[in-house]
């Protein structure tokens, strides 16, 4: 009786959990739809659509648009009827007709609730891209308006940690680069925001914020706002009322007029028809906002606003040149599985991002994702099972015709609190440390306490060079990218470098103690340095030597002065020896941020009369600035963009792509001639469109000379076409404006840049005993013989079929779990209650034999035998144990 007690309690249990894991999975499934609904542009309610003119689905919103048409919607759908000028006519149930001009918006399960919030008379914005797309939803009681005020620490004094200071003398702020600006004009109104080092405004100021100052100027200031001071409360006061809403549209359409000037100044090749167009439609949304906000039409003014925010981003698109042939890089840290299915899913996303080349990490959490040669240091992560991660990665980006660099950190090879720690270098070498001042051997950071070798050390440098030895001779990558490749960071005081043997050669070669110097000491600083150096300069070497073909890369901290000081990195020298052939300055931060490093780095390129690609690397800040930034990087000499990483991008930068990467290039490290021909034939863009009216004849010709020339001839023995071409620009008449002449220097350089870091002919060589697998690419199938962007010829009768999307090992998983838990829910019901009536008829027999039990047949609620001890139920061995 016991046991089927507890047997059907454990049912019960069991059943409980199915029927909680079920409602789990349908309340997961009931939110992934509920999100669809979020808050939108500047607090309105955006939600997803999933498609035009088909059916209404559960969980789908689906516009309608065939005027005179039912839309077939059954009675879970709302149907929202919309007019031309999308301001809503009617909510009613489902099966409405279109009207004429307008269309129908409906929406089934969660969408169909938020649906159900609207009323006639107020708006619906959509925004279709493709198939899909959002609409906005305007009501009545949308509120543009607002208030806020923040303190402010002084006047014209210097800005530090976490001030917000008020300059209203002088020309300049003369801020750095660490804060955030706003320019107030001389009438109390917001000019700008943004930037450091502001001109001040005559008559106005500028506030200026770091820290959590910064925050509170960027969440309070916008164009076009009233701002008052309060010098009693220190305190500064923004508001945006109606006028403020109108003149700041005023101001945004004057700046989007600058800057197609500002354009045309630099003769930047664009459509300028589209750009007038567009220009004209923001002049035009700017009279009906400001005649909305007269008449208080509160969703006149944000269906207004909605467009002007979309128009103003495709005038800003209007402006971008084509860039025919430029690096575009995203580092990576793949999940840990052996699926290949979902390997190609993630390189098929990456490339349709408009990414060129994968920087895939290849070391972390102190093992690898390969398996390592015999006898290596190295382990490879377990939850990969000898599975070849690597090799997975180089197949799938090679069929998108996508470059693959193995990324890896070369100092830092391990951190404590991890179960791989065991595994790594830092566990199996101690010997190997870099040892602080204080002899402890690791540094604390925000990513932990973390393990780093030390360079001084003879048997480590061999390591090293083994190790990128080793990569490049087993496997078919096509860079190799240094990260970490430095001394840790003595910021926090934690200078390293103190280990005997350092110390002993320092003194060797300066007659000094290390001991007795103080931290930052320039002959140590510089002592440390040239073992770093030699490190990069004999990986360099050792790729010159076996993959000609391969790139070397290095990410580096920007500010070169000082990361010497700071980090023993000492990259002016490894630019000037030429040793790497991609230099990537991680220029985190705001756009002016990396508008000040990616200048910094060009100066150094240029200086040096070096062949170096400047790939400046930037994080994720949102859409809007990366595209900023993107666009400041081609502005001031970079050769691309890098961006870290692809975990934060792949989910919401889309309108970056579409915009910044709209034109999918090869990389010019992965075919140099296809880049120069893409490089000529933006010239002779810029000679015909913008310059068409400048005397520059003679360059026309040797550019169309040389472009002919390769296409006809590869670029074998062209040395005298690339010489005229030079000729043609050094004789340019003096009456070509400067800024003509600037332009045209830009592209020159770039057509050079490509031509001396040119490895394509080493690439042939070891591609015929390295072939690339058929092309994925859509381009390079789209017709047979094509040739795609690696010179091999590709085409749909050599091409496989795309490998179908399948869902990964883990989501298989939880598939089958959840039809277990479904069914079994299901199927164990009956079984509960037949059970259920056995133990009450168990119960009730027990209790005529045995009157004043309780229910479970014990008087006091626990089960005793004669000796007073614990009884046991289950059935017992002769020892006594269950069985």
């Amino acid at each position: 009786m016991r046991r089927t007690a507890r047997l059907s309690r454990a049912f019960s249990l069991l059943l409980g959990a199915c029927l909680c894991l079920s409602a789990f999975a349908f309340a997961g499934s009931f939110l992934s739809e509920a999100s669809a609904s979020n808050a939108g542009p500047d607090g309105f309610v955006s939600l997803e659509l999933n498609g035009f003119d088909t059916e209404c689905r559960t969980g789908f919103a689906v516009i309608y648009t065939k005027s005179g048409e039912k839309t077939g919607t059954n009675e879970k759908c709302v149907d929202i009827v919309v007019g031309s000028d999308g301001v809503i006519r009617s909510v009613e149930s489902n099966d409405q007709t279109v009207p004429e001009n307008g269309f129908v918006l409906s929406g089934s399960g969660a969408k169909a609730k938020t649906l159900k919030t609207l009323k006639a008379g107020d708006g619906v914005w959509v925004k279709r891209s493709g198939d899909a797309g959002t609409v906005t939803l305007v009501t009545k009681d949308y509120d543009p308006f607002s208030e806020s005020s923040v303190r402010y620490s002084g006047r014209n004094r210097t800005r530090a940690q976490d001030l917000l200071i008020i300059y209203d003398t002088g020309t300049t702020t003369n801020t750095n680069e660490w804060g955030y600006e706003v320019s107030v004009d001389k009438n109390g109104t917001v000019i700008s925001v943004g930037g450091n080092n502001s001109p001040i405004p005559e008559g106005g100021f500028v506030l200026s914020g770091h820290g959590v100052s910064k925050t509170a100027l960027e969440e309070a200031a916008q164009t076009g706002m009233t701002v008052s001071v309060d010098p009693d409360a220190m305190t500064v006061s923004f508001r945006m009322d109606g006028k403020a809403v109108g003149r700041a549209y005023e101001l945004r359409t004057e700046e989007a007029k600058k800057r197609m000037q500002s354009a045309s100044e630099a003769y930047a090749v664009f459509d300028g028809k589209d750009a007038n167009a567009r220009l004209e439609k923001l002049k035009e949304l700017t009279k009906t906002i400001g005649s909305a906000l007269s008449a208080d039409d509160r969703v006149k003014l944000g269906l207004a606003e909605l467009e002007y925010a979309s128009e103003l981003k495709a005038f800003d698109a209007s402006l971008n040149e084509k860039e025919p042939a430029e690096l575009r890089g995203v580092w990576i840290r793949p999940d840990l599985n052996t699926d290949k299915a979902s390997v190609l899913k993630t390189v098929s996303e990456i490339y349709e991002a408009g990414f060129n080349q994968v920087y895939i990490e290849i070391l972390f959490d102190s093992t690898l994702i390969y398996p390592p040669s015999e006898g290596s240091l190295y382990e490879q992560n377990p939850k990969l099972a000898g599975f070849d991660l690597l090799q997975a990665y180089i197949d799938a980006c090679h069929a998108y015709r996508i470059e693959l660099h193995a990324w890896y950190s070369v100092m830092r090879v391990g951190h404590t609190g991890s179960a791989n720690t065991p595994k790594g270098v830092a566990a199996k070498k101690p010997e190997w440390r870099n040892i602080q001042k204080n002899g402890k051997d690791t540094v604390t950071n925000e990513y932990g306490s973390a393990y780093f070798l030390n360079p001084a050390l003879p048997e480590v440098r061999e390591f090293l060079l083994g190790h990128a030895k080793d990569l490049m001779t087993r496997y078919n990558i096509d860079g190799l990218h240094l990260d970490y490749i430095r001394y840790p960071n003595n910021a926090a005081g934690e200078d390293f470098g103190y280990d005997e043997t350092t110390k002993k050669l320092f003194k060797e070669k300066y007659g000094k103690d290390v001991d007795g110097l103080a931290t930052g000491h320039a002959d140590f600083v510089q002592f440390r340095a040239d073992f770093v150096t030699e490190v990069v300069r004999s990986i360099s070497r050792a790729a010159k030597e076996l993959r000609p073909d391969l790139y070397l890369s290095a990410a580096v901290a920007p500010g070169f002065e000082g990361s010497l000081r700071t980090h023993q990195q000492d990259t002016r020298t490894w630019v000037k020896e030429g040793l790497l052939d991609i230099l990537m300055p991680m220029a985190y931060g705001t756009t002016s941020v990396v508008e000040k490093y990616t200048k910094e780095a060009r100066d150094l390129i240029d200086g040096s009369g070096k062949a170096v690609y400047l790939l400046p690397g930037v994080s994720d800040y949102g859409s809007d600035v990366f595209i900023e930034q993107t666009e400041a990087i081609r502005k001031n000499g970079g050769d691309g963009v890098a961006f870290f990483s692809w975990s934060p991008y792949r989910g919401k930068y889309a309108e970056a792509s579409e915009r910044l990467f709209g034109t999918k290039t090869a990389s010019p490290t992965w075919n140099a001639s296809k880049a120069i021909v893409s490089r000529l034939e933006t010239i002779e863009e810029r000679l015909s469109g913008p310059m068409k009216d400048l005397p520059l004849e003679k360059l026309v010709s040797a550019v169309t000379s040389l472009k002919e020339s390769i296409k006809a001839n590869g670029k074998d023995d062209l040395s005298a076409k690339f010489d005229e071409l030079q000729s043609a620009f050094d004789s340019l008449p003096s009456s070509v404006p400067a800024n003509a002449k600037k332009a045209l220097a830009e592209d020159l350089n770039a057509v050079k840049r490509i031509r001396r870091l040119d490895r394509d002919e080493a690439k042939e060589a070891y591609l015929a005993t390295h072939p690339l697998p058929d092309s994925l690419r859509p381009e390079d199938l789209s017709q047979d013989g094509q040739t795609d962007a690696s010179g091999n010829e590709s085409g749909e009768s050599s091409a496989p079929e795309k490998t179908p999307v399948e869902l990964n090992l883990f989501e298989k998983i939880m598939q089958v779990a959840a039809m277990v838990i479904l069914i079994g829910g299901i199927l164990l019901l009956p079984l509960y209650y037949v059970l259920y009536r056995r133990r009450k008829n168990i119960i009730q027999s027990f209790s005529e034999q045995e009157p004043g039990k309780d229910p479970d047949g014990n008087s006091d609620g626990t089960d005793v035998n004669s000796g007073g001890a614990e009884k046991t139920d289950g059935d017992q061995n002769e020892n006594g144990k269950d069985a």
